[in-house]
């Protein structure tokens, strides 16, 4: 029989039109409702041998009938043989029938509310700075009609709902500087060429971190404008000719430079230069949701007004968050206007510090109180004065703290405080009356067997707190009762941000965050500079570096020298979760908590310092695939992050029902027509995460018309790409 072929598909000649007409794809600033199509038209006849799906050997389920199939023989009767080269099908069909359905008109773009909770101290300026540079080109990305607002996290006297308040200045502590190791000024003049730098000392003793990092930094001294413009503006134009640099900074304060020399207290000694915020000209009534042509002021959001204080309750990205978005929270109203029922929701996080999210029902004995307001933070909702039932047993009278605070003396340690698990582990932890045990294995994950300094070691000790193993936490308890067990456990805030959609599709979560890198090791083949210390490798309790080093030895050698390799990802993966289980762990080194606690997990001249902060990575990563970590010190920095952001929320944006008759298991045939195409010369699309499409079980969209929120909703073509408008689709649904 003779064929005709078209693109991915083979057809008989004089091929028959789908006995309904197919429905373009049509792109608006408002999202089209889709057109329900019937899923077939017309009775097609069943099998020759009558036999019902499922069908009998030798015959496929095509589309609910059962065909014979062709691959190695004719068709009976008056049937014909049609082929989908690129899918290994060929089924007979009776000349009146069309192997493809028209598929509904895709419900595209799928809108997006993306919300954004950004760490908002004054360290984190340089990384606002980008992400407001580097917005517009995911806004261009994204083809689906995009709200936006942000948040944020650094508890102050911003109430923790959506921000509006753009930053007209820096403060002096926005200055340039650059973590090197120095002990005097000439070391920073060497290594950065300008004898205007100035060094940042600490003794020798103190210079690098148990995990490898630097505690010393070199600041740019000014005497004026003129020197910040020299030595950060025009050096790059100027190129080896750096004498017209004198020219263009004659006059510093009118020329186009991008820094001024800011001298607190009017001393060189503690000028810094900074630049003026990319928001600096933004108008002060900017609204707090983002659409359409306003999406051109989120730099003014981005750049907030920075904080400068750190509250008892430190950062708190996660119950900022659910304060802002709950349905019955204090900012219940405005949560109701951004969250649009029909528009996915995507959650990004920016920070370089651990979320501090305290626990509600955590109470530490640094804060009695009387009401509310004698509580750190309590106008954020985030902490109540009432009655701990365990301190008022102890001391035989009522006694009242704060539930949900902590002590500042723990900025930065957040990572080593472990998650509350109700009040009986928790008070265990602050007494002497815990579990009795012999060994570490009969204690409670985190905790050990603290044995008798005295008496028969058969007698047993008891099971004390000890998280990571190196790091001992009860070594910090000044006074007893610090918050150790205090943090609010992450699953509850995974499943909050799932309430708040119909369906899992409709959420995204990510985080842009400060992170190690599994670098190659030095020319001692040491692991410093992956901040790995040599004492995480030996302790047996740090189970992410004791897996490491088995990872290692069967490891092939040309991931050791270069782990990011492609075919690395073991090894690198077992490297990054050591890297940040030792990083955390040398927070706590109780032999040397000062020094430790300075360090910091990756360093960038771009954004300087980054501490780990481990939670948000972890909640990012419960999400699968609907989630994403990025790491601001690897290269690209947050300009790399934003275009894969833009690339994920592509893929999530672009889907379509699917019409009826499609079963668990059976393969989904999809063909592509442009708008350009002939008549007919579509294209067959790959199935898979790497291929064109892949196909949702169910999507809430998929209700029928006028049951939004039916029980089981239809199947879904996620696209991989965006969808050109006036592009038409058809299905086949083949099951063996």
């Amino acid at each position: 029989m003779k064929k005709s072929v078209l693109r991915g598909l083979t057809v008989p000649n004089g091929g028959h039109a789908p006995c309904a007409a197919t429905v373009s794809v049509a792109f608006v600033a408002a999202l089209l409702a889709a057109q329900l199509l019937p899923a077939s038209c017309g009775s097609t006849p069943a099998d020759p041998g009558g036999t019902p799906c499922p069908c009998k050997d030798g015959v496929l389920c095509v589309n609910s009938q059962c065909r014979p199939e062709c691959k190695s023989g004719g068709c009976p009767g008056d049937t014909e043989c049609v082929t989908v080269e690129g899918a290994d099908l060929a089924v007979c069909l009776p000349p009146e029938d069309s192997l493809w359905i028209p598929m509904d008109a895709p419900k595209l773009p799928v809108p997006v509310d993306l919300l954004w909770s950004i760490e908002n101290g004054v360290h984190l300026w340089k990384h606002k700075t980008a992400l407001a540079a580097g917005f517009p080109q995911l806004v261009a990305a994204l083809g689906g009609e995009a709200q936006v607002a942000i948040r944020t996290a650094v508890v102050s006297s911003l109430e923790p709902g959506f921000q509006s308040n753009p930053a007209s200045e820096w403060p002096p502590s926005c200055g340039e500087v650059r973590t090197r190791e120095c002990l005097s000024d000439a070391n920073c003049s060497q290594q950065l060429g300008s004898a205007g730098w100035k060094c940042e000392a600490v003794s020798a003793s103190k210079m690098v971190n148990l995990n490898g990092s630097i505690n010393s930094s070199c600041v740019f001294r000014c005497g004026g404008d003129g020197e910040c413009c020299s030595e950060f503006c025009f050096g790059g134009e100027c190129g080896e000719d750096q004498s017209c640099v004198d020219e263009q900074c004659k006059d510093a304060t009118v020329a186009p430079c991008s820094h001024e020399c800011l001298q607190p207290g009017g001393a060189d000694d503690n000028s810094v230069c900074t630049r003026p915020p990319i928001s600096a000209d933004c108008p002060p009534d900017v609204p707090a949701f983002l659409q359409g042509e306003s999406l051109s002021l989120f730099r003014c959001l981005a750049v907030l007004s920075l904080s400068q204080s750190i509250q008892a309750t430190l950062d708190q990205h996660l119950n900022h968050l659910w304060a802002t978005l709950s349905p019955d929270g204090p900012h219940a109203e405005e949560a109701a206007l951004f969250l649009r029922p029909d528009a996915d929701l995507s959650v990004v996080f920016l920070g370089d510090e651990e979320d501090c999210s305290i626990d509600p029902d955590f109470a530490s004995p640094n804060f009695t109180c009387e009401k509310d307001t004698d509580c750190p933070d309590w106008e954020a909702g985030l902490v109540t004065c009432r009655t701990d039932t365990y301190y008022s047993q102890l001391s035989g009278k009522p006694i009242k703290l704060c539930h949900g605070a902590i002590k500042k003396d723990y900025y930065n340690r957040c990572g080593l405080l472990g998650d509350f698990q109700g009040l009986e582990h928790h008070n265990c932890a602050y007494d002497s009356d815990c579990e009795d045990c012999q060994t570490d294995q009969d204690c409670p994950e985190w905790w050990y067997c603290k044995l008798p300094t005295s008496g028969p070691p058969a007698s047993g000790g008891k099971c004390r707190p000890n998280l990571y193993g190196l790091p001992n936490i009860a070594t910090f308890q000044n006074p007893p009762g610090s918050p150790i067990f205090s943090l609010a456990a992450l699953t509850p805030f995974r499943e909050r941000l799932l309430s708040l959609k119909k369906d899992p599709l409709q959420l995204f979560v990510a985080a842009i965050a400060g992170d190690g890198r599994p670098l190659p090791p030095d020319e001692d083949a040491t692991e410093l500079p992956s901040l790995i210390s040599k004492a995480c490798l030996a302790d047996p309790k740090l189970i992410a570096c004791a897996e490491f080093v088995q990872e290692k030895k069967t490891a092939p050698k040309s991931c050791i020298l270069e782990p990011g390799l492609e075919d690395c990802h073991p090894y690198r993966t077992a490297k990054l979760a050591c890297i940040r289980e030792c990083y955390v762990a040398s927070l706590g080194d109780p032999s040397n908590p000062t020094m430790a606690g300075m360090s910091y997990i990756s360093y960038t001249d771009e954004f300087g310092k980054a501490s780990l902060p481990m939670r948000l990575i972890r909640l990012a990563e419960m999400f699968g695939t609907a989630g994403a970590v990025y790491n601001f010190s690897a290269p690209g920095g947050i300009d790399a992050a934003l275009l894969d952001l833009a690339d994920r929320l592509n893929r999530r944006i672009y889907r379509a029902c699917l019409p009826e008759g499609y079963t668990d298991g059976a393969t989904v045939l999809l063909v592509r027509n442009l708008p350009d195409d002939e008549a007919g010369a579509g294209e067959l699309l790959t199935q898979g995460p790497g291929g064109d499409y892949e196909v949702l079980p169910s999507w809430y969209a998929c209700c029928p018309q006028g049951q939004p929120d039916c029980p089981t909703p239809g199947p879904a073509i996620q696209f991989h790409a965006m969808v050109e408008a006036g592009t038409t689709f058809e299905v086949a649904y083949v099951t063996p």
